[in-house]
């Protein structure tokens, strides 16, 4: 029937045979990745403006509030661009945060700290927070 060298050689056939599907498999779901051209580059007027309209909403700005915040987000967005070190860019954050809490009312800015610590979060955990919180009755 089949001899033993017979046998080693199939099996070696079928796993590089393996090898080779998992790595055509692999290779094609990394083309699905996100490329440089489907990533959105926004300007920092237009990441201000985003995150500026982003917390208008959320933390209920006041007209005398909405400019002051757009200036702060502004001036960091051109400093994110040009910054490349770590270090500065969290040190750059923590600054940035310190300015909007000389704009925002304490309640604005604790609610702005609770939505960065839920975005730092994974989604499962996010999604166990958000189920967990109260919802507002109709």
């Amino acid at each position: 029937m089949w001899d033993t060298d017979r046998m080693v050689f199939v099996f070696n056939l079928l796993k590089y045979k393996l090898l080779l599907i998992v790595f055509a498999v692999l290779t094609f779901m990394s083309s699905f990745a996100q490329t440089p051209e489907n990533v959105v580059e926004r300007t920092p007027q237009q990441e201000a403006d985003k995150l500026t309209d982003v917390m208008t909403r959320t933390l209920n700005l006041t007209e005398q509030q909405v400019p002051l915040v757009y200036g702060i987000n502004l001036k960091y967005a051109l400093l994110r661009r040009d910054t490349h070190d770590r270090s500065q860019a969290l040190q750059n954050r923590q600054k940035k945060y310190q300015e909007l809490q000389t704009v925002l009312t304490p309640h604005q800015y604790e609610i702005l700290l609770m939505h960065h610590q839920q975005s730092r979060q994974p989604a499962a955990k996010q999604a166990t927070i958000h189920l967990a919180s109260p919802q507002p009755q109709r």
